[in-house]
């Protein structure tokens, strides 16, 4: 990757989960410095364990003004915001702090050039204030339809930062044609996956006698858990097995005897963890929120050279000839028992090639072809 510029990036928690942004962004490091402002708040927070634990992660992460780690030209600072943005004095508050905190850091950077990029809507109250020569919006979801956000506090954010950037990055094809978009420059930007990394999962280490089926990624009520119910009750006789950070998940479908839910793996070890399921889904509930979703499991499941089946939406469609769909319980337990019955002669090495055409490099030299054009 060529020396373009330095960035200035709005985004979730560095090394918490690996997300598209950091995907990318690494493969910027070698030749441009990147400044990365981990998760300013965007969802108010309740009083569930999951919330409370956040709220913990970030006190300690306040404490300290910068981010240890060990990867050249990357500088991480986490500065103190609160996560109400539905009151003015808050945003302001978290403004003149983040402003503040960031000023000290902005002399590290070195190019002429400076590129901003935000993945959050409440970036707009940081957006244009940091002397930058080209503003980026990636979007990556459509998160007024996120449970728990203020749809109105969201929405209203996000036409300030729309209306702010010189360039807007979609992942998806339904947000790419929203009409919102003011008259700027846009990019068709989809996922991309490290195949060789989970390659490595293809082969199972164990062997059962029923199959196992597998989702990792985070537990939370983007997931059909009225369709997972039906399933594990219909095959009863199938292990399912749920990896990933638990923000929601019914007792009553935990608790059962062939369901099992386990704390998120690492990303170096994820490879090995997905070893011990034979079939991947991805069963996701189909309404407004979904539609614009490109999830970032899609390819990392195809890249395994397992099996996938998965709720229809309109990015996963798109492979339908690599995947099965499951739309109506029918259609799921038809999919999922024609999976079952051939996972064992899968052609699992046609679906790993297919996806080495979708690298994150290939996507990082896509948004550096146009940054460079725009600067």
């Amino acid at each position: 990757m060529k020396n373009l510029c330095d960035f200035i990036v709005f985004s979730d928690d560095w090394g918490r989960f690996p997300s598209s942004c950091q995907h990318l962004m690494k493969r910027f490091l070698s030749q441009n410095k990147v400044l990365w402002v981990n998760s300013i708040g965007l969802r108010s927070p309740s009083l569930s364990a999951y919330d409370l634990k956040r709220i913990c992660q970030k006190l300690k992460e306040w404490g300290k003004s910068t981010q240890e780690h060990e990867i050249d030209n990357l500088d991480i600072v986490s500065p103190i915001s609160l996560p109400w943005n539905q009151f003015n004095g808050i945003r302001k508050f978290n403004k003149s702090l983040g402003i503040n905190a960031l000023s000290k850091k902005i002399n590290s950077l070195t190019s002429t050039k400076r590129v901003s990029l935000a993945t959050v809507p409440n970036a707009c109250d940081w957006i244009g204030n940091l002397d930058e020569s080209l503003k980026v919006y990636y979007c990556v979801d459509d998160f007024s339809k996120w449970p728990g956000m203020d749809k109105k506090t969201i929405l209203k954010m996000e036409q300030e930062l729309l209306n702010k950037v010189d360039l807007y990055v979609a992942t998806s094809k339904k947000l790419y044609d929203r009409k919102d978009i003011p008259n700027i420059p846009k990019l068709f930007l989809p996922h991309g996956v490290e195949v060789e990394h989970f390659s490595n999962s293809s082969n199972k280490v164990e062997t059962n006698s029923f199959p196992s089926i597998g989702f990792f990624g985070m537990l939370d009520k983007r997931l059909d858990y009225e369709l997972i119910s039906a399933l594990s009750e219909k095959r009863s006789h199938w292990k399912w097995v749920f990896m990933g950070p638990k923000q929601y998940f019914p007792k009553n479908i935990e608790k059962r005897a062939n369901i099992s839910v386990f704390p998120p793996s690492s990303y170096e070890e994820l490879p090995l963890e997905l070893k011990k399921v034979d079939i991947l889904f991805l069963p996701y509930k189909m309404n407004d929120l979904s539609n614009a979703l490109n999830p970032l499991k899609l390819r990392e499941c195809l890249a395994t050279g397992k099996p996938v089946v998965a709720s229809p939406i309109p990015e996963v469609v798109k492979y339908k000839k690599w995947l099965k769909l499951g739309g109506t319980l029918e259609e799921w337990l038809h999919s999922m028992d024609e999976v079952v019955a051939g996972y064992k002669k899968w052609n699992s090495q046609k679906q790993i090639n297919e996806m080495k055409q979708e690298s994150w490099e290939s996507r990082a030299d896509t948004l550096a072809q146009k940054i460079e054009k725009m600067l």
